[in-house]
């Protein structure tokens, strides 16, 4: 291997890896309401009589539609809302 595909490689893995660390998962990041375009939500809806999996909301930034993100406050800059009040807008009781 000759130092030009040696550092290819590493670039390469170096791009793979920061990509991936990148990644929020629902245990480590803030669930998200309403903010996931159609086909981009993480999980289950809200109300469980749209849909029960990720990536089958229909809907633009549908309440009951949620995306994990980093934290609360960025959340909010979308322009997103907490689980409680997206149960709140939906007319939905409060999570036990």
């Amino acid at each position: 291997m000759n130092s030009k595909t040696l550092l290819s490689s590493i670039a390469i893995t170096s791009f793979i890896a920061s990509l991936s660390s990148s990644v929020v998962h629902a245990d480590e990041g803030f669930k998200c309401y309403g903010v996931s375009a159609p086909g981009e939500n993480d999980c289950g809806a809200l109300d469980h009589n749209e849909h029960d999996c990720g990536a089958e909301s229909d809907r633009d930034r549908h309440v009951g539609d949620w995306k994990v993100v980093v934290s609360e406050a960025e959340c909010k800059k979308m322009g997103g809302l907490s689980e409680a009040d997206a149960r709140k807008k939906l007319g939905l009781p409060p999570a036990k």
